[in-house]
């Protein structure tokens, strides 16, 4: 399967990827690595356990992590994903973090300020603690930013950086984020 992405609605972007509306499905969300970062690096193997992490934690935290169907590595390396739709907050934060992206004059105060708020009241909030305590005792790593979160229409806090590594690659060297052993 190949996305031809210059037709379709970006939703969000992010350092790793690009979020779009998926051309044939408005319910799934298309992902996809930029150029010089896991697009370059990730192999098949790694884009495979990629996916069945994403499932396995799907079925863990089904109202907290969109459902995965499909993640593949060809010309380019991409997700695709269930569409969840969150509160304004979370979209006026991803609008307001792509308009820093998309112009040069935009000294991204107005983000960074918006950004400081929503980190401030997320840490203070019971279900971002319990997520992130939930997933990290399963020894799986997340990125707790802001942007990453955000509530659907039923109070849920949704987790919608589906970028679950099973390993890192370092200078050849692999470490398991799955199998971490505690002395």
């Amino acid at each position: 399967m190949k996305f031809n992405f210059e037709g379709l609605e970006k939703i969000g972007e992010g350092a790793e990827k690009e979020a779009y509306v998926h051309p044939n499905d408005k319910e799934k969300v298309v992902a996809r690595f930029k150029e010089g970062k896991e697009n370059t690096v990730e192999s098949v193997l790694q884009i495979k356990g990629r996916y069945y992490l994403t499932k396995i934690l799907h079925l863990l935290f089904p109202k907290q992590i969109p459902d995965i169907h499909l993640a593949f590595k060809g010309e380019d390396t991409d997700i695709v994903s269930e569409r969840k739709e969150l509160d304004e907050s979370h979209n006026k934060h991803n609008k307001l973090r792509m308009a820093v992206k998309n112009d040069p004059k935009d000294d991204g105060e107005n983000y960074w300020k918006f950004n400081e708020e929503r980190e401030e009241k997320l840490v203070w909030d019971d279900r971002y603690i319990d997520f992130l305590t939930a997933v990290s005792s399963l020894g799986v790593r997340t990125d707790p930013s802001a942007s990453n979160f955000g509530d659907d229409k039923h109070g849920n806090l949704v987790f919608v950086d589906n970028n679950f590594t099973p390993w890192f690659i370092f200078d050849g060297q692999i470490e398991k984020i799955l199998i971490q052993r505690k002395s």
